[in-house]
């Protein structure tokens, strides 16, 4: 049977029914609805790709998209326009990955297993079935609304397959590396970080250097190809970091010192966990590795993984702590349970290895009987979480959208994120809340000045001015280096009020000031990197195919 079986993409599915009856109304969805909408608010006013959130904060805007992963809210901004619904968009956008989860999960285990076994295809089906029903993936799909990590989480596997890939088409397997690499970069910060970590360890187990030089520099050229095409996402992040209040994503309730559960919570259907089943097949791994009636290559296959797997639940544990206060970025996972991912994706491997030690020993008609077994497991372990799902009122839905308008988002108190941390740094925390502009973009002046509003839009305003000695206009928008300020024509460098806002002085008698949003000179530079490593990839693609159909012929 083929490996792209339809009865997985079935069940794929089906792990998707709850979004029928309405849109999940996970932990966080009064952030991530907002955060997509003014997403797509951005790419209206004409922001490619967005950087700037020209709403949020009563008007005065948010840095965030320069550091928030963008592929999820882009995927569901696009999708809502078709659709006409936010809800929708995301909805749909939920559906998509859990498909394409199944198919690169599949296509990574069969290509790791090619050669090795007799079914191949079946073993790959058995790990697509414990990695789209991990009940981890399931509570940040329905549960947590925690969608830019389970876009991730569905990509990695892609990075994978292209990374086993190259011991057969090595040209083929280092493009599928980059789009892979590309793809979970612009997905989920955190999450890319494990994703490369769990690459490079692959890359020197498979291709170590002494061995096999070729696949080693294709595997280079493959995770920097990836690096550059994500450059225009990762590159601001470094780069204004200081700028911002980072810092609150590891302090206070979000750090990890106090957040550490059980280790038996890692296994159990409370919560945020992977269930009972990983545990099964971690012990049946660690029983495979022990046989000594395991040939030799196998058991080295299940080994390694299985130290992984036991890593990442390692480090949900107390006795960890002294890795997370030395290896840095750690911290910023914030929460211990967040290695569940890796671990689900870790021991969906393991279950396929299992399985082939399994296959070797058995009838082949005894393989659908297994096969229907492990779906069964799988459900029984998900379902709890299944059970765990509520979506958003009917009433309560008719009544998102319209609040997702510009002005409804510039009314409202969200900020699309948990604290702050996306605010600058020296801006006032509360000044948005107590003062807001009437119209226009203007807070205040000081002496008071006449002015009137000429033009207006998220990324241009022009107005005129009238005072009879210099004076200083206030601005509604937090000073970043976003803005592109003009007197009379004249480029002039904004200054920065105590709140730390924009100020603009004006000299005596009339005058027309103009205030552009423009993307941000990083940016600028990051967007030219990537824009000619997407093209180089382009033409790879291109070439490849080339080679083929001429092969063919």
């Amino acid at each position: 049977m083929n490996f792209r079986a339809p009865f997985v993409y079935l069940v794929a599915l089906a792990t998707c029914l709850p979004l029928a009856l309405g849109f999940p109304h996970g932990h966080d969805f009064l952030l991530e609805v907002p955060r997509i909408a003014e997403y797509r608010n951005a790419l209206s006013a004409g922001q490619f790709p967005p950087f700037w959130a020209s709403n949020l904060y009563g008007g005065f805007g948010s840095p965030i998209f320069l550091f928030y992963a963008p592929l999820f809210m882009l995927m569901s901004a696009l999708l809502s326009i078709p659709l006409n619904s936010v809800l929708m968009g995301a909805s749909v956008s939920l559906v998509v990955l859990t498909l394409l989860s199944a198919w690169f999960v599949m296509g990574a285990v069969r290509t790791l297993l090619e050669g090795t076994t007799a079914y191949p295809d079946m073993a790959a089906r058995i790990a697509a079935y414990l990695y789209m029903l991990s009940p981890y993936l399931i509570g940040d799909k329905l549960l947590r609304s925690a969608n830019a990590e389970f876009t991730a989480l569905c990509f990695a596997p892609l990075a994978f397959w292209g990374l086993f890939l190259i011991r057969s088409v090595p040209q083929k397997g280092a493009l599928v590396l980059a789009l892979g690499i590309f793809l979970v970069v612009v997905s989920h910060n955190l999450t890319a970080l494990v994703v490369l970590a769990l690459l490079a360890t692959t890359i020197l187990l498979i291709y170590f250097p002494r061995k096999n030089l070729p696949g080693f520099l294709y595997s280079v050229a493959g995770v920097s190809g990836g690096m550059l095409m994500s450059a225009f996402f990762w590159v601001p992040v470094f780069a204004y970091k200081s700028e911002m209040r980072l810092g609150d994503l590891t302090s206070g309730r979000l750090d990890y010192h106090q957040l550490f559960a059980p280790l038996g919570r890692v296994f159990s259907f409370a919560g945020y966990s992977v269930g009972l089943l990983p545990l099964v097949v971690l012990i049946l791994a660690v029983i495979v590795v022990l046989s000594r009636s395991v040939p030799r290559t196998l058991r080295t296959a299940v080994a390694t993984i299985l130290i992984g797997a036991l890593v990442f639940v390692f480090l949900q544990t107390r006795a960890s702590i002294v890795l997370w206060e030395a290896v840095p970025w750690l911290p910023l996972f914030q929460f211990p349970w967040r290695m569940m991912g890796p671990v689900s994706l870790l021991t969906a491997a393991l279950g396929a290895m299992l399985f082939v030690y399994a296959a070797q020993r058995w009838e082949l008609r005894r393989h659908a009987v297994v096969e229907a077994v492990v779906i069964a497991l799988c459900v029984g372990n998900a379902l709890p979480q299944f059970l765990r799902y509520e979506m958003v009122e009917p009433e309560r839905a008719a009544r998102v959208q319209p609040g997702l308008a510009p002005e409804a988002i510039r009314a409202s108190p969200f900020t699309t994120t948990v604290l702050d941390e996306y605010l600058p740094r020296g801006a006032s925390a509360t000044l948005w809340r107590q003062r807001r502009p009437d119209r226009g973009p203007i807070l205040g002046s000081d002496p008071p000045v006449q002015w009137s509003l000429r033009q207006s839009s998220d990324m241009h305003f022009e107005f005129g001015t009238h005072t009879n000695q210099p004076a200083t206009v206030h601005f509604a928008r937090w000073a970043f280096p976003v803005w592109e300020l003009k007197v009379n024509g004249n480029l002039v460098t904004p200054t920065v009020s105590e709140f730390g806002t924009i100020d603009a002085s004006v000299p005596a008698g009339p005058s027309v000031v103009t205030l552009d949003l423009v993307t941000p000179p990083v940016r600028r530079i990051a967007n030219g990197v990537s824009l000619i490593a997407i093209t180089a990839w382009i033409i790879g693609v291109a070439a490849t195919f080339h080679r083929k159909r001429v092969a063919e012929k």
